[in-house]
């Protein structure tokens, strides 16, 4: 006589252990600190920064988020991503707060242990301003050292905007989206460089955008 299966016991799969430390890989995100000179104070200013990278980084995963949902007219989605970059951005300001404890002699001491690292060169940042629009070719030579990045950056760049795609009405944005070779400038407009108070004006293209890093179309 045939058992039947279904009433065979089946031992409970156990779950591997997952402790709060693994989940956000704390080893890795605290042992990323290396002074490199013997100021206490370095280490404010090292975890500020890495804060506000960490800040960045979910600001461009909520506008690259944001921008795909204005594209398929989800705008109830969409702006609540936007309200959240909002509260980030509101918090990252509060956090030049801790950073002010820093005095500009204190500051002195450390700088030389920077040699030419700046805030400018955080490609995140770039991500930031071309996910909303603001293009400019010429900051992408600063990373070409940096392939990740770069391509990264370049990716973007090629990419439709957030602006971009809140100014195309709903009936070219699904057109748009249906052509394997679409490009954020193919509508007949492109971004121009920032206006008064930093405003993205869009202004007349000259014709079809080639992008940057891809084979000029003949």
């Amino acid at each position: 006589m045939a058992l039947d299966d279904s009433s065979r016991s089946v031992a409970p799969t156990k779950r591997p252990s997952l402790s709060y430390g693994n989940y956000l890989g704390l080893d890795q995100v605290l042992g990323a600190q290396h002074p490199r000179s013997d100021q206490p104070d370095e280490m404010l200013f090292i975890i500020i920064h890495q804060a506000s990278e960490l800040w960045m980084k979910l600001v461009i995963h909520e506008l690259v988020a944001a921008r795909d949902r204005i594209a398929v007219d989800d705008l109830s989605s969409a702006l609540k991503m936007i309200a959240r970059v909002g509260r980030i951005q509101s918090q990252m300001i509060q956090s030049w707060d801790v950073l002010e404890t820093l005095t500009p002699s204190e500051y002195a001491r450390i700088r030389p242990s920077l040699g030419q690292s700046s805030e400018f060169q955080s490609y995140q940042y770039r991500q930031i301003d071309f996910i909303l629009g603001l293009n400019n070719p010429s900051v992408l030579k600063a990373h070409e050292p940096t392939p990740g990045p770069y391509a990264e950056l370049l990716g973007l760049f090629n990419s439709p905007s957030l602006y971009d795609e809140a100014l195309r009405p709903s009936e070219d944005r699904r057109a748009y989206h249906r052509k394997p070779d679409g490009h954020r400038r193919q509508f007949g407009y492109e971004l121009s460089n920032a206006g008064p108070g930093g405003v993205i004006f869009p202004r007349a293209a000259e014709g079809p955008h080639q992008p940057l890093g891809a084979p000029v179309r003949g």
